[in-house]
Protein backbone atom coordinates (compact mmCIF):
# COMPACT_ATOMS: atom_id res chain seq x y z
CA UNK A 1 0.00 0.00 0.00
CA UNK A 2 1.29 3.65 -0.30
CA UNK A 3 1.54 5.85 2.30
CA UNK A 4 -0.51 8.81 0.89
CA UNK A 5 -3.44 6.50 -0.36
CA UNK A 6 -5.60 3.35 -0.03
CA UNK A 7 -4.25 2.05 -3.28
CA UNK A 8 -1.93 -0.81 -3.72
CA UNK A 9 1.34 0.40 -5.33
CA UNK A 10 0.77 -2.08 -8.50
CA UNK A 11 -2.71 -0.73 -8.90
CA UNK A 12 -3.90 0.05 -12.48
CA UNK A 13 -7.06 2.10 -14.17
CA UNK A 14 -7.90 -1.43 -16.10
CA UNK A 15 -11.17 -2.94 -14.65
CA UNK A 16 -10.34 -6.75 -13.80
CA UNK A 17 -14.12 -7.47 -14.82
CA UNK A 18 -13.29 -6.10 -17.99
CA UNK A 19 -10.11 -7.52 -18.91
CA UNK A 20 -9.85 -10.79 -20.49
CA UNK A 21 -7.56 -12.67 -22.25
CA UNK A 22 -8.67 -12.68 -25.97
CA UNK A 23 -9.16 -16.62 -26.72
CA UNK A 24 -6.89 -17.94 -29.38
CA UNK A 25 -4.32 -16.72 -27.00
CA UNK A 26 -4.75 -19.40 -24.69
CA UNK A 27 -2.99 -22.38 -25.09
CA UNK A 28 -5.58 -25.78 -26.09
CA UNK A 29 -5.38 -29.11 -24.05
CA UNK A 30 -7.00 -31.45 -24.43
CA UNK A 31 -6.47 -34.29 -22.19
CA UNK A 32 -7.70 -38.30 -22.42
CA UNK A 33 -7.61 -41.94 -20.72
CA UNK A 34 -7.60 -45.07 -22.68
CA UNK A 35 -6.50 -48.85 -21.56
CA UNK A 36 -4.29 -49.45 -24.62
CA UNK A 37 -3.43 -53.08 -24.93
CA UNK A 38 -4.66 -53.30 -21.22
CA UNK A 39 -2.28 -50.62 -19.73
CA UNK A 40 -4.01 -47.83 -18.15
CA UNK A 41 -3.00 -44.83 -20.23
CA UNK A 42 -3.23 -40.98 -19.73
CA UNK A 43 -2.50 -38.91 -22.98
CA UNK A 44 -2.65 -34.96 -23.32
CA UNK A 45 -1.80 -32.44 -25.88
CA UNK A 46 -1.29 -28.79 -25.31
CA UNK A 47 -1.34 -26.45 -28.33
CA UNK A 48 1.13 -23.46 -27.67
CA UNK A 49 1.85 -20.25 -30.02
CA UNK A 50 5.45 -21.55 -30.71
CA UNK A 51 5.17 -25.38 -30.00
CA UNK A 52 3.48 -28.62 -29.17
CA UNK A 53 3.48 -30.33 -26.32
CA UNK A 54 2.46 -34.31 -26.29
CA UNK A 55 2.56 -36.44 -22.62
CA UNK A 56 2.02 -39.98 -22.73
CA UNK A 57 1.94 -41.96 -18.83
CA UNK A 58 1.19 -45.60 -18.21
CA UNK A 59 2.77 -44.58 -14.37
CA UNK A 60 -0.38 -43.19 -13.00
CA UNK A 61 0.29 -40.20 -14.71
CA UNK A 62 3.75 -39.05 -13.44
CA UNK A 63 6.09 -38.39 -16.51
CA UNK A 64 9.74 -40.17 -16.72
CA UNK A 65 11.27 -38.07 -19.40
CA UNK A 66 10.75 -34.36 -20.90
CA UNK A 67 12.46 -34.53 -24.53
CA UNK A 68 12.23 -31.42 -26.92
CA UNK A 69 12.35 -32.84 -30.69
CA UNK A 70 13.24 -29.49 -33.31
CA UNK A 71 13.31 -30.52 -37.11
CA UNK A 72 15.94 -28.23 -39.38
CA UNK A 73 15.35 -28.00 -42.63
CA UNK A 74 18.11 -25.65 -44.83
CA UNK A 75 17.08 -23.19 -47.37
CA UNK A 76 19.86 -24.82 -50.02
CA UNK A 77 16.96 -28.70 -49.45
CA UNK A 78 13.76 -28.51 -47.71
CA UNK A 79 13.07 -31.98 -48.83
CA UNK A 80 15.74 -32.68 -46.10
CA UNK A 81 15.10 -32.19 -42.48
CA UNK A 82 17.30 -33.13 -39.38
CA UNK A 83 15.89 -33.45 -36.46
CA UNK A 84 17.56 -32.44 -32.99
CA UNK A 85 16.66 -34.16 -29.48
CA UNK A 86 17.45 -33.35 -26.09
CA UNK A 87 16.35 -34.66 -23.05
CA UNK A 88 14.90 -31.60 -20.94
CA UNK A 89 14.06 -33.81 -17.91
CA UNK A 90 14.64 -37.60 -17.03
CA UNK A 91 16.90 -40.59 -17.86
CA UNK A 92 18.87 -40.00 -20.49
CA UNK A 93 18.97 -44.33 -20.72
CA UNK A 94 15.59 -43.92 -21.89
CA UNK A 95 16.31 -41.89 -24.53
CA UNK A 96 16.36 -44.00 -27.36
CA UNK A 97 12.50 -44.98 -27.34
CA UNK A 98 11.10 -41.81 -26.68
CA UNK A 99 13.59 -40.23 -28.98
CA UNK A 100 12.05 -42.35 -31.44
CA UNK A 101 8.44 -41.28 -30.34
CA UNK A 102 9.37 -37.67 -30.28
CA UNK A 103 10.89 -37.55 -33.69
CA UNK A 104 7.98 -40.12 -35.08
CA UNK A 105 5.26 -37.84 -33.69
CA UNK A 106 6.98 -34.73 -35.68
CA UNK A 107 6.96 -36.63 -38.65
CA UNK A 108 3.48 -37.65 -39.15
CA UNK A 109 2.30 -34.23 -37.92
CA UNK A 110 4.02 -32.43 -40.62
CA UNK A 111 2.65 -34.91 -43.03
CA UNK A 112 -1.19 -34.19 -41.98
CA UNK A 113 -0.51 -30.17 -43.19
CA UNK A 114 1.64 -27.33 -43.03
CA UNK A 115 2.20 -26.68 -39.44
CA UNK A 116 5.00 -24.46 -39.65
CA UNK A 117 4.96 -21.52 -37.45
CA UNK A 118 6.52 -18.51 -38.43
CA UNK A 119 7.98 -20.11 -41.22
CA UNK A 120 9.48 -23.28 -39.45
CA UNK A 121 8.67 -26.48 -38.14
CA UNK A 122 7.18 -26.57 -34.43
CA UNK A 123 9.15 -27.35 -31.82
CA UNK A 124 7.87 -30.59 -29.77
CA UNK A 125 8.36 -31.59 -26.09
CA UNK A 126 7.35 -34.80 -25.53
CA UNK A 127 6.75 -35.83 -21.63
CA UNK A 128 6.89 -39.83 -21.76
CA UNK A 129 6.72 -42.48 -19.00
CA UNK A 130 5.91 -46.01 -20.11
CA UNK A 131 4.93 -49.55 -18.98
CA UNK A 132 7.95 -51.58 -18.03
CA UNK A 133 7.04 -54.41 -19.92
CA UNK A 134 5.40 -53.52 -23.26
CA UNK A 135 5.94 -50.19 -23.49
CA UNK A 136 8.70 -51.21 -25.74
CA UNK A 137 6.33 -53.37 -27.85
CA UNK A 138 5.82 -52.34 -31.51
CA UNK A 139 2.23 -52.53 -30.80
CA UNK A 140 1.96 -50.43 -28.43
CA UNK A 141 4.13 -47.81 -30.54
CA UNK A 142 1.93 -47.69 -32.91
CA UNK A 143 -1.36 -47.53 -31.02
CA UNK A 144 0.38 -44.41 -28.81
CA UNK A 145 1.47 -42.72 -31.71
CA UNK A 146 -1.54 -43.01 -33.37
CA UNK A 147 -3.65 -41.74 -30.43
CA UNK A 148 -1.60 -38.94 -29.82
CA UNK A 149 -1.48 -37.95 -33.60
CA UNK A 150 -5.65 -38.24 -33.71
CA UNK A 151 -5.42 -36.63 -30.34
CA UNK A 152 -3.47 -33.20 -31.92
CA UNK A 153 -6.13 -33.03 -34.96
CA UNK A 154 -8.88 -33.31 -32.52
CA UNK A 155 -7.05 -30.13 -30.47
CA UNK A 156 -6.38 -28.16 -33.63
CA UNK A 157 -10.23 -28.81 -34.89
CA UNK A 158 -11.76 -27.81 -31.18
CA UNK A 159 -12.70 -23.88 -31.35
CA UNK A 160 -11.88 -21.48 -28.02
CA UNK A 161 -14.41 -21.24 -25.75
Amino acid sequence: MSATTDQPDHATSADPDQVHPLPESIPKLLTRSFLVLSVPTDAWVQLFSDRIVFGVSQLDGKIGTYLLCEAVTTEANLRQTEYHLSTLLGSRSDDSMGGVYARTLHERLRGINNIAINNKPPVILLGIALDKDKGNDPKMFKLLVDLLVDMYVDAIQEKPE
